[in-house]
């Protein structure tokens, strides 16, 4: 069942104001001299000065957007440095011949680089990659009424680990250790007279200890907990205490610092825990220091749409941060989801959509897809299922005790980051060789279709599951592009859906950076609420990881009912009811599953208590086709699953290594057009995780390119860049401005198997429908 809420990400930028660095003629040229077979020197010679010149005409488009103010806006929200030292002298460049030395081209790559994205790329990031909310409405045909204003409204946050800083400065102030809560370790059980550490054998403690263990809830103060024991008889003095929480520090069994839940407003709660303490002077002295943050923050707000203004708010803001906390104002130099600066924004698009019946009706195709991915689900889990209950046996047979959801969590770790991958990569396999039974592709053609009445008996024929394996992988989030003239074409179904990727086990707009753009964030809690009645078991999350969670993409859909158990991680508020601690929940085997036992009696699968992980595992696994030198475009109906692709290894991009741009202008081309590449293509590097653009019309794009495949050959061994066509086209995009202009877009729905994985949920036994 689809969710009638739908999220439409697109770029902040018109998408032809991305192909003005394109230099037509000079790629006919090339072409030209190409085909004449002139290899002489005096013809090259030639090219190249007419390559000198076009590099020439195009840096006053380079000026023209190096002075945009929206874009010295954008820019000066992702990264201001890059604005100051980059963009800026690049719009200060006068008039006439440049010298395009190394820091010249260097800011041309810089200028190019963030233009492809703010112009060509659906993004979720500020005003220049705003959220939008639409609707399904199937009563009515596809409806778009463009708005003359762009955004409905905008917010700027404070990036948790900048905050988190500040509580760690102030939680290391001398005296304010006694006001700090200490909190168990989640994998730490305790009993009358032993700790329970996860995965080994229980260790004999003294009941004092045992006692301080058990009231470490991250809520009492130190100061109120010894003063307890104390009274208590349990110990002499407020120090001896002291004494035996430092132990237990060291020991790692406690916490016992400021820590902060993550939140899209962790300044919030800083100020929370800070007015609670009992010392007016380290009190106030800690909430100067809170509050010098938020007036420099505010100051930013105040500048929001001034870029000048701007940029001198978000350089004042890092110089109190410094002044602050004595740290650097920025991390993660160059890391795509890292959180790289202090604030960021997020902004909701002024939209007045809603998606048809014509356009429901083309999803018609994606029942088989879901079905497929259902199968994939069910097999990984069923499979990771066995694996899990072998290693439950062999856990307790090692400590001796019954095993708890830490100690099983613990022993997963190895399967997860290593085995189970692997077992993802066979079913996935699999999966495609299933795909392949089904579509029978024929090689060497650049598009083939199929109608969903050729196929849906042969897709029912290999992909037959029960259901999608566990609770959470029921949802399934497609992201979908509509290739259109304009919404009227929608109308009289002159379109195609293009499905860019599809995400498993995962309601894909649940992060905070989209729900808090909602206009009304408890009708998607209904959703949840009709799909998932029952409480949930979830489990807590770090603040950020490697790979793409910061707290703007944290889950936000979590339900005052649904429980959360602490794994290994405790970013969650200590004051939050249905806080569980994985030592705390025995694992049980019914006969069939490995279950867990809340409280209040709620009964839940293991896996659910794992559903992040087994998440880590699928969300983007799901691949129709193995990659190999081409594929295609897939068409199933009006769907088109699969745009025409292109792998390449580092042996195949050899024309990187030429000295003259012009050579490599005139190599590139070549290569392009013996591989029958398209003019504009997305490029995704084994070395970045998000692809870039590309129109290979363009010298100043060619060589963000040859960047990119540079390193590729320097790194050899790390697998194949891929090519992926443009589709839809720069002419074949829908979303408009009250000007005209045409915006890149996809769409992010949400769907969910209405089968039950489990006995238990006593949920509806209807099959899945779109």
């Amino acid at each position: 069942m689809l969710w009638e809420h739908v999220v439409l990400r697109s770029a902040g930028f018109p998408a032809n104001a991305g192909l003005r660095l394109a230099a037509s003629d000079l790629a006919a040229e090339a072409d030209t001299l190409r085909s004449s077979g002139d290899a002489s020197a005096e013809s090259f010679a030639a090219f190249e000065s007419r390559y000198a010149a076009a590099l020439e005409a195009l840096q006053p488009q380079l000026r023209r957007i190096a002075k945009d103010s929206r874009f010295q806006h954008a820019l000066a929200w992702q990264n201001h440095q890059a604005l100051q030292y980059g963009a800026m002298p690049m719009a200060g460049t006068p008039a006439g011949p440049v010298r395009r030395n190394s820091r010249h081209r260097q800011r041309e790559d810089l200028i190019a680089g963030y233009w492809q994205r703010y112009c060509l790329k659906n993004d979720s990031i500020g005003f220049f990659g705003p959220v939008g909310w639409v609707r399904i409405d199937r009563s009515a045909g596809t409806r778009f009424q463009p708005r003359r204003e762009f955004l409905e409204s905008h917010e700027i946050f404070f990036e948790s680990w900048a905050i988190d800083q500040l509580a760690e400065v102030i939680g290391k102030t001398p005296g304010m250790a006694p006001w700090l809560a200490p909190r168990r370790l989640s994998y730490l059980g305790v009993d009358d007279a032993a700790v329970l550490p996860a995965g080994r054998p229980r260790k004999a403690v003294s009941p004092t200890v045992a006692q301080i263990l058990r009231r470490c809830n991250g809520i009492l103060p130190a100061v109120t907990l010894a003063a307890d024991l104390v009274t208590a008889g349990a110990a002499a003095s407020l120090d001896e205490v002291y004494s035996l929480l430092e132990d237990l520090r060291r020991r790692r069994w406690i916490v016992w610092e400021l820590e902060l839940p993550a939140d899209p407003r962790p300044e919030v709660a800083l100020r929370r825990r800070l007015e609670q303490i009992g010392s007016t002077a380290l009190r106030d002295q800690s909430l100067s220091m809170l509050d010098r943050l938020e007036k420099a923050r505010e100051s930013v707000k105040e500048a929001y749409e001034d870029p000048e203004r701007l940029l001198a708010a978000l350089e004042h803001l890092d110089e109190t941060f410094t002044d602050v906390v004595r740290g650097t104002p920025t991390r993660n130099a160059g890391k795509t989801y890292g959180g790289r600066t202090l604030v960021y924004h997020d902004a909701r698009r002024a939209l007045d959509v809603s998606l048809g019946r014509d356009l429901v009706d083309a999803l018609a195709p994606l029942e088989m897809i879901f079905k497929s991915a259902a199968w994939l689900t069910h097999t990984v889990g069923g499979q990771l299922d066995q694996r899990i209950k072998t290693l439950r046996l062999e856990a307790g047979a090692r400590i001796r005790r019954p095993v708890d959801l830490g100690t099983l969590w613990f022993e997963c770790m190895s399967l997860i980051h290593g085995p189970g991958r692997d077992l993802v990569d066979t079913v996935v396999e699999d999966l495609q060789r299933r795909w392949a039974q089904v579509l029978h592709l024929p090689a060497d053609v650049a598009h083939v279709a199929y109608t969903q009445a050729d196929i849906e008996q042969a897709v029912d024929a290999q992909f037959g599951a029960p259901h999608s394996g566990w609770h959470g992988a029921r949802a399934i989030s497609p992201d979908l592009m509509i290739a259109a003239d304009d919404v009227e074409a929608i109308r009289r179904g002159q379109f195609q859906v293009v499905l860019a990727e599809l995400h498993l086990a995962i309601v894909s707009y649940r992060h905070h950076c989209f729900v808090s753009q909602h206009p009304d964030p408890e009708q998607l809690f209904a959703c949840l609420d009709r799909d998932h009645p029952r409480p949930r078991l979830l489990p807590v999350l770090p603040k950020d990881n490697s790979a793409r969670l910061t707290v703007r993409t944290h889950p936000a859909l979590i339900r005052p009912k649904d429980f959360l158990v602490a794994l290994y991680h405790h970013t969650v508020d200590p004051i939050r009811p249905r806080v569980l601690l994985s030592s705390d929940l025995p694992v049980h085997d019914d006969g069939e599953r490995l279950t867990v036992r809340a409280p209040d009696g709620e009964t839940f699968d293991v896996l659910e208590c794992f559903s992040e992980l087994l998440l880590d595992l699928v969300i983007d696994a799901f691949e129709m086709f193995p990659s190999g030198d081409h594929l295609p475009r897939v068409t199933i109906d009006r769907l088109v699953v699969n745009r025409e692709t292109w792998w390449f290894s580092a042996p195949d991009l050899d024309f990187v290594d030429h000295r003259s741009e012009a050579r490599r202008f005139l190599e590139v081309r070549a290569w392009r057009d013996a591989h029958r590449l398209s003019r504009c293509v997305f490029v995704t590097s084994p070395l970045e995780i998000k692809p870039f653009f590309v129109d290979f019309d363009s010298p100043v794009y060619l060589n963000l390119f040859i960047k990119s495949m540079r390193a590729v050959r320097k790194a050899e061994s790390v697998g194949r860049v891929k090519l992926t066509e443009m589709l839809p086209t720069a002419e074949q995009l829908w979303l408009t401005d009250a000007d005209g202009k045409r915006y890149t877009s996809e769409l992010r729905l949400v769907a969910v198997d209405q089968r039950p994985t489990d006995t238990l949920l006593h949920e509806s036994q209807s099959t899945t429908e779109m």
